[in-house]
């Protein structure tokens, strides 16, 4: 058949215009990639640093004793009104550092969300002109210094915005991936194992494949009202505890490991259990000698996915009462405990401006996990990933 100039013309320009979107659209999902990503890291900065005022005191004190911060304040300032109003910009808890002065001369106090808003991004909320001439002035004394902070990564759920920090959701976080892989992954391996190799196909066989298939679609919330039913209301688990956490998660995470190995199975040819059972291996032998270890990388893909969802469900944790305030570091599943999504939707609709910083630092430590676990993902299936 002859294609006419004008419609093989036709052709080529819809063939161009195809293409000319195609880009047009991979350019705007990587442009819009872009932006989210870069708003996020500038807005996180401010969590890694903190402004201080510097007191270097000019007389020696006395040792025998705690430091008294009125007398050490005018021992720096030698100004009884900026020494008073030093004491009221610094963090409560930064006071203690007074005594640090027994040992070293020069010592360095992280000041209150809103002053520190202020030098370091100019926020005059709750300031009035008064602190700002104050502010000026010790600037001009070099008592005002902007440094690196890392109390983050180190500190607890404070009250006080400068001082809050992640530890409790990092460590909550890893408690209930551990807990919700040890119950999802060998149950859902060994059920995978069971209905790829070794059931018979009948009626009930495919009406189980649709609803682990359906299960692993369900919204996540859903989930949370299982294992508020089940594992609070029904077995009187502790409230708000990473127990329950991973075992409500891993139950969700379980049809996914479940047909990612199912999946991996499948791609495993017929041709390798013929030949292990021909040379007289028995079922199990061929399932565990050859079919676990060749589909390996399609589990061990499900398995680092499955991860990085738990790692950032929030829904189903906030059915079990992990939405409080969390400021001693678990120390056992049993007690209450809080996930980094919760701690991010804490900060979040909070009113305090300092959590901003917060917020968006902790959102950008999910990211960089779950970058990390999908990179992961990704080179495991490409090392040991066959051709058949």
């Amino acid at each position: 058949m002859v294609i006419s100039r004008k419609r093989f013309r036709k052709r080529r320009k819809s063939d161009k215009i195809f293409y000319q979107l195609a880009k047009g659209s991979t350019i705007f999902c990587i442009a819009i990639l872009v932006i989210i990503l870069s708003s996020i890291i500038i807005k996180s900065f401010g969590a890694f640093n903190s402004s201080y005022v510097v007191i270097e005191t000019k007389k020696y004190l006395n040792d025998n004793k705690d430091l008294d911060i009125d007398h050490v304040l005018l021992n720096c300032f030698e100004n009884p009104e900026l020494a008073s109003f030093v004491k009221t910009i610094i963090s409560k808890r930064e006071i203690g550092k007074i005594n640090n002065l027994k040992t070293t001369r020069k010592i360095y106090l992280k000041l209150t969300s809103k002053y520190d808003q202020y030098i370091r991004n100019n926020i005059k909320t709750h300031i009035n002109e008064n602190d700002i001439t104050y502010i000026n002035e010790l600037a001009k004394k070099d008592a005002i210094s902007v440094n690196l902070n890392f109390d983050f990564f180190i500190n607890t759920d404070s009250r006080e915005p400068e001082k809050a920090g992640a530890l409790v959701g990092i460590i909550g976080s890893l408690m209930t991936v551990l807990i919700s892989m040890i119950i999802a992954v060998p149950i859902g391996i060994i059920t995978a194992i069971y209905l790829e190799e070794i059931a018979k196909r009948s009626w009930i066989h495919e009406l189980i494949e649709v609803n682990i298939a359906n299960l692993a679609s369900i919204p996540s919330i859903i989930y949370g009202i299982l294992g508020l039913s089940i594992f609070i209301i029904i077995f009187n688990l502790p409230r708000s505890s990473s127990l329950i956490a991973g075992l409500t998660l891993g139950l969700m995470v379980l049809p996914i490991i479940v047909v990612s190995t199912r999946q991996a199975l499948r791609t495993i040819p017929n041709n390798i259990r013929d030949a292990a059972m021909g040379l007289g291996a028995s079922k199990l032998q061929t399932i565990i000698h050859h079919l676990i270890p060749l589909s390996l990388p399609g589990i061990m893909t499900g398995i680092i996915l499955s991860i990085a969802r738990v790692m950032g469900e929030a829904a189903p944790l906030l059915m079990l009462g992990m939405v409080a305030y969390m400021a001693n570091i678990p120390e056992s599943v049993f007690e209450p405990a809080t996930v980094l999504p919760i701690q991010i939707y804490l900060w979040a609709t909070s009113i305090e401006s300092g959590y901003i910083e917060k917020t968006f630092a902790a959102i950008l430590m999910l990211l960089i996990i779950s970058i990390f676990l999908n990179f992961i993902a990704f080179w495991v299936r490409k090392k040991y990933e066959r051709i058949w």
